[in-house]
């Protein structure tokens, strides 16, 4: 997804939580023009056979199976959704077929995006909108459209419930922005927060499936022991925004995420490139100082989860729980590509943040 816009954003900033993965838009520098159309044309051929790994996953992953989260139109043998029969607690996601097609939908939009949209002032309304501002919205907002369009047969082909939530969320979220385009207020632009944390959340789990780091570190992750509630969705071609009317749990949510930021705002400084091997005293200091931090967050996380009976919050914020703790158990061996497991945390806290912020209209 495109990169979390620098105002009116309420995320964190720090070296350890700015966004981006590997697979993302080249770097804002100008690339050589012969690599440029390289690039463009990949992704372009990566579109065209969406369709084609869309359907061998089906084939692969027939219509059950998972191993993670609660499915919300879990049932009979003949959905056509693979984690149809996805309905046990969130556990980590250690490999997942959908991600070839993700990726290429992921770099697709990513593309469409660039175009001025990225660095836009989201405090200004529509009605005070340029006719240029308002034509790189516009375009945008066709981008979110067609993502959307492009996810969803996706969706259905990952066997992890909690994969597929993120998807329909992205699609959701995606689909509310670009319809309040024409009479955009500020307040409308935290759909398009929640949407882009959301896609990155998934960018984050699959790095970390590409780069083994779950396998590496699976014996620190503990499944959660909640069964899942029964969650809302829509009819698969229609998601719902899973937080459309807010939650019981937000306020208590939001304050919760406030304060774990400021706990970790020096850490967030740190060089997350750099192996444990070769840290400075300092650099050490504050992973160790961060570790007791971040596991007790983890608490914190899963005790606000069980207090909502919104079944898609309680599977991101379970899922959320879990990468931090493998991050924490990973600080003791860190490799570089390790972060990724805690930027799948980051992306998954500060989604429910920014959708609780979106409920109330602030």
């Amino acid at each position: 997804m495109s990169q979390i816009p620098p105002m009116g954003s309420p995320f964190p900033t720090g070296t350890q939580w700015t966004p981006g993965w590997p697979w993302q838009w080249p770097p804002p520098q100008s690339p050589k023009r012969g690599w440029a159309l390289k690039w463009v044309l990949g992704v372009v051929a990566l579109l065209a056979v969406i369709g084609l790994t869309v359907a061998v996953t089906l084939v692969v992953t027939g219509r059950g199976g998972g191993s993670s989260g609660a499915e919300a139109t879990a049932g009979d043998g003949d959905s056509d959704i693979a984690s149809a029969n996805d309905t046990g607690p969130v556990s980590i996601i250690t490999d997942d077929p959908s991600c070839a097609a993700l990726t290429a939908i992921v770099e697709f939009s990513a593309l469409q995006q660039r175009n001025g949209w990225e660095h836009r002032d989201p405090s200004i309304a529509a009605s005070e909108w340029t006719p240029e501002v308002r034509a790189q919205h516009e375009a945008v907002a066709q981008s979110f459209r067609s993502t959307s369009d492009m996810l969803l047969p996706v969706a259905k082909t990952t066997p992890h419930r909690v994969m597929r939530e993120l998807i329909e969320q992205v699609v959701a979220y995606s689909r509310a922005y670009a319809d309040a385009i024409p009479n955009y207020v500020p307040a409308n632009n935290d759909l398009a927060l929640t949407a882009i944390l959301a896609g990155d959340a998934i960018d984050g789990i699959c790095t970390t499936i590409w780069f083994d780091t779950v396998r590496r570190h699976l014996s620190a992750a503990k499944p959660s022991v909640d069964m899942p509630l029964e969650t809302a969705s829509g009819d698969g071609d229609s998601p719902v925004m899973f937080l459309s009317k807010g939650d019981s749990v937000c306020e208590e949510w939001l304050d919760t995420w406030s304060a774990y930021n400021a706990d970790t705002e020096k850490w967030r400084d740190t060089d997350p490139g750099i192996p444990r091997s070769q840290w400075s005293a300092e650099q050490l200091e504050l992973n160790n100082e961060v570790a007791p931090i971040m596991l007790e967050s983890v608490n914190r996380i899963r005790d606000i989860a069980r207090k909502s009976k919104n079944g898609f919050l309680r599977d991101f914020l379970h899922l959320a729980a879990l990468y931090r703790e493998m991050y924490v158990e990973a600080i003791s061996s860190y490799l570089p590509q390790d972060k990724y497991l805690n930027a799948v945390s980051v992306r998954l806290t500060g989604m429910v943040a920014v959708a609780c912020r979106a409920a109330s209209g602030q």
